[in-house]
């Protein structure tokens, strides 16, 4: 990934977890420009230049583009760039990933899943309003962030999540599915890096959840690397994963997938052809020297992932543990903040990043979605033992408080990750 110095990247979105793209980006040397609508959005303090241009206004977007004499397009983390940035870079000319057909259908929970079945490969179970069994999930069939998503366990909360999950819809449609209890059942994150049409499985992750908040969407707390499923993924249903995507064309770019695991095995339930916001490649490019976001920046700019030695890498089987924890928090306005010195000074903690600040409001709307993130800590650990004193470290020293000086932070990441770290130590 040589040759970049001076090259000149419009990044679409500035929210906090796009200053790691800024920062990576400069690194490379790379000229970056961030545009967004918030005049405060955080990623701009960190690049080149900026500008308040919406990610929704093309025109604007192509006349910037001209303007600035911009090499390539970025964005992640969200379905709507996406879309934006494919369209951007088509009328302009410049490399893209993947193609409109392909994003369709891999954002849309409805396409993925019917993909999934005519490939053979298991999905959870769905009902139609007709059939409906209970307890069940209604869901948007088309948005992020785990906006839209209610749990129901009778027809009058049924009827409430109907109409909850289609004012998050941009198309007015959503899903109703088994409720798969993540008390009773485990939670997997998986992978894929492509190239070149080759497809590999860059990892495999166990996912925690909070369930403490009702009929609210049980929410990400951490994700643990490598996954005690990931042998029999692989045994199962890595190959045929890779020919589902093959059969749509997908050449180039970064994929996740989330997936139920229970007695029957996995079932697949939605998936993004971008970067997830759980920034594993931090973590891979800690333990393996593979950082996708630098592949997906080089490709933006000169049409190529990467060179063939850094494509061998690729690799599931880590020599270490990863996590990437997330510190949740209840709504509230946020009065104080400690031992956030503490946990950045620890030696295995390899990235903080903090979504908000003293002063800063975390509204009741955003509860059950992504928004109650107060932070993620991405921490690369010897083995399980070790990382399991870093994460009670962690827990016991950041302290969140409202302005009623009130503890804001959920009181348990997980209680299933905690009892599985306690075993281990």
């Amino acid at each position: 990934m040589t040759g970049l110095n001076g090259k000149r990247l419009l990044i679409l979105g500035g929210t906090t977890l796009l200053i790691h793209v800024v920062n990576t980006a400069k690194k490379m040397g790379v000229y970056t420009i961030v545009t967004d609508n918030n005049p405060s959005a955080p990623a701009k303090k960190y690049s080149d230049k900026a500008y308040n241009i919406s990610t929704g206004d093309i025109d604007g977007l192509i006349e910037l583009a001209k303007a600035e004499k911009i090499n390539g397009v970025f964005t992640g983390y969200e379905d709507f760039n996406t879309t934006v940035a494919c369209i951007l870079c088509s009328k302009l000319g410049l490399p893209f990933y993947a193609t409109q057909d392909q994003i369709d259908i891999t954002k849309s929970k409805i396409l993925f899943k019917r993909l999934c079945i005519n490939s053979g490969v298991p999905v959870v179970k769905e009902y139609d309003e007709s059939n409906v069994k209970f307890p069940c999930i209604t869901k948007p069939s088309d948005s992020y962030s785990g906006r839209g998503i209610l749990i129901c366990n009778d027809k009058d909360s049924f009827r409430k999540g109907i109409e909850y999950a289609k004012s998050f819809s941009p198309t007015s449609s959503f899903l109703v599915e088994k409720y798969m209890d993540s008390r009773n059942v485990e939670c997997i994150n998986i992978d894929y890096i492509i190239r070149d049409g080759n497809i590999k499985l860059s990892a495999v992750g166990d996912k925690y959840v909070n369930d403490e908040q009702g009929n609210n969407t049980p929410l990400t707390a951490g994700v643990i690397y490598p996954s005690n499923r990931m042998l029999e993924y692989i045994e199962t249903l890595n190959d045929k994963v890779i020919k589902m995507f093959q059969s749509i064309g997908l050449k180039n770019g970064t994929l996740f997938i989330e997936s139920f695991y229970d007695e029957e095995g996995f079932h697949f339930y939605e998936m993004g052809y971008r970067v997830g916001g759980g920034q594993s490649s931090i973590l891979l490019n800690e333990m393996i020297g593979v950082d996708y976001i630098k592949m997906l920046i080089n490709y933006a700019l000169t049409g190529s992932m990467c060179d063939q030695i850094v494509w061998e890498k690729v690799n599931p089987f880590f020599s270490q543990i990863a996590c990437c924890l997330v510190l949740l928090i209840k709504p509230g306005v946020i009065g104080r903040i400690e031992g956030i010195d503490e946990v950045t000074n620890m030696s295995d903690v390899v990235k903080y990043t903090q979504f908000y600040n003293i002063g800063d409001e975390m509204p009741e709307k955003l509860k059950g979605t992504l928004g109650q993130t107060f932070a993620k800590i991405h921490i690369v650990s010897k083995d399980l033992k070790a990382l399991s004193i870093s994460i009670s470290k962690i827990k016991s020293s950041i302290k969140v408080y409202d302005e009623n000086n009130s503890l804001m932070l959920l009181s348990s990441v997980c209680r299933k990750m905690d009892n599985y770290l306690t075993s281990i130590i």
